[in-house]
């Protein structure tokens, strides 16, 4: 009858073994029913220690029963920031053998427990390592997770005992267990800030962010074709795992027009970072032609696969100006205008962006300028000619790489000139009629001052 026991408990102890597997975290989650001679060396004064670690992905190393660490280490990225809700469950006394038996009835995910026989829940968040630590009176508990955005799910609700039989090595008061997560890498992104930026020789910024780390990593690169109408500033290119800058050249090498390759320094770096932690790379770029300047950047890691970014969009036109004669059309050359950006409310702002003179065909057409509102203002006319009033004007960009033209028709009017001094007969007379009228005035003038000595 004793054999059988023993038998039925070691059978029952390998099924929560293997379903331990199977749901994702230690075999140390259960352990093996100590003999009665075993459990005479149980040190009752001691509390033991639960170590849970947390990686992304799959456990790397294995485990053995007496929970001690996986041995090698895994490599993934531990994850931080998650939470272990750990709640003892009451009435199971790991210093009799029925309290083992009890212990190893139980479902490994801790299915069918009775919910208020479970303790005051102690919460464990791991740390940067991926570790979570605390101590424990010796007991069964029950453990279930909170896990980050970013992982996909939470991993199995788990039961582990503290301590672990550990054979001829007595009791493991110190319990290593690893519960596995799957990490949402999710999508990198792009982002362009070209709110800084009106006219050709502006600089837009650009943003790259990678998706979240959750792996090993043998290589990885990122790259970045840009539009012909976009001029790299490649000494402005800063590459960040998460808020730590790395270091070009050690770290990773940058290469054409352009990609980033991690170099083996950097990959380490990478390795060892927590996982969710992204990679972001800024840059900025000048500006040197029109139209609609569209980017998108990829990721590649070292399976080879590759995910590429959103689109970045920023949007460029020209201005085209006409100066003609408002009664006879004809082109205008030599009048002179500035552009100017607006403000929200439209009104002229800033230093003129461009000054521009018709040609012979009374036309010019500015350079490359932002989607937006501008004003023009003619600061100087063509000989004969007043200056147009101030005009707005609608720069838009098509959806092609050719810039759409706002024209502007800015038509003058002759400037009105003084007439010439008459000549001939007509003028002739009218200089002798205002003579006689002059002397006439004159002899007036001497006959009262007569009149006023004599009295």
């Amino acid at each position: 009858m004793k054999n059988t026991k023993s038998l039925l408990t070691a059978f029952v102890a390998a099924v929560v073994a293997l379903f331990a597997g199977i749901l994702g975290f230690s075999p140390a989650a259960h352990a093996d029913v100590p003999s009665a001679s075993h459990l005479t060396t149980l040190d009752t004064s001691k509390d033991a220690t639960l170590i849970i670690h947390k990686y992304a992905g799959n456990n790397s190393g294995t485990s053995n029963q007496a929970g001690e660490e996986v041995s090698p280490a895994p490599t993934q990225n531990p994850i931080a920031g998650v939470t272990f809700h750990v709640q003892k469950v009451n009435n199971i006394d790991l210093t009799t053998t029925e309290g083992w038996d009890a212990a190893s009835a139980l479902q490994s995910d801790g299915s069918g427990i009775d919910t208020t026989q479970l303790g005051t829940a102690t919460d464990l968040t791991t740390d940067a390592n991926g570790e979570a630590t605390g101590t424990f009176p010796l007991g069964v508990y029950y453990v279930t997770e909170t896990a980050p955005a970013g992982v996909t799910a939470s991993a199995t609700p788990f039961v582990v005992v503290l301590p672990q039989p550990a054979g001829t090595k007595g009791w493991n008061y110190s319990v290593n267990v690893y519960p596995k997560n799957q990490v949402d890498e999710g999508n990198p992104t792009k982002t362009v800030d070209d709110s800084n930026a009106v006219k050709a020789g502006d600089i837009v910024s650009y943003t790259l962010t990678s998706g979240n780390l959750g792996g090993s990593y043998s290589a990885y690169e990122i790259t970045d074709t840009l539009d012909p109408s976009l001029a790299l500033d490649a000494n402005s290119i800063v590459v960040k795992l998460g808020d730590t800058t790395l270091t070009a050249d050690t770290d990773y090498t940058v290469s054409g027009n352009f990609k980033i390759a991690f170099t083996p320094a950097g990959l380490a770096k990478v390795n060892s970072a927590t996982a969710l932690t992204k990679i972001t790379v800024t840059f900025n770029a000048t500006v040197t032609d029109g139209g609609v300047i569209n980017n998108t950047a990829s990721f590649t890691n070292n399976s080879g696969t590759t995910t590429d970014t959103n689109t970045a969009t920023t949007k460029w036109g020209k201005v085209k100006i006409s100066k003609t004669d408002a009664d006879n059309g004809t082109a205008l050359a030599g009048a002179v205008f500035e552009v100017y950006a607006t403000d929200a409310d439209g009104a002229k702002t800033g230093n003129a962006l461009y000054t521009l003179t018709t040609d012979s065909h009374g036309t010019v057409t500015s350079d490359v300028l932002k989607e937006g509102k501008y004003i023009l203002v003619e600061t100087k006319a063509p000989t004969g000619y007043v200056k147009a009033a101030d005009t707005t004007v609608t720069v838009t960009a098509g959806e092609t790489a050719d810039a759409s033209i706002a024209l502007s028709e800015i038509t003058d009017a002759k400037e009105t000139v003084p007439g010439l001094p008459l000549t001939g007969a007509q003028g002739t007379a009218i200089l002798v009629t205002a003579g006689v009228l002059l002397v006439a005035a004159g002899a007036v003038l001497a006959i009262v001052r007569r009149r006023s000595n004599r009295a």
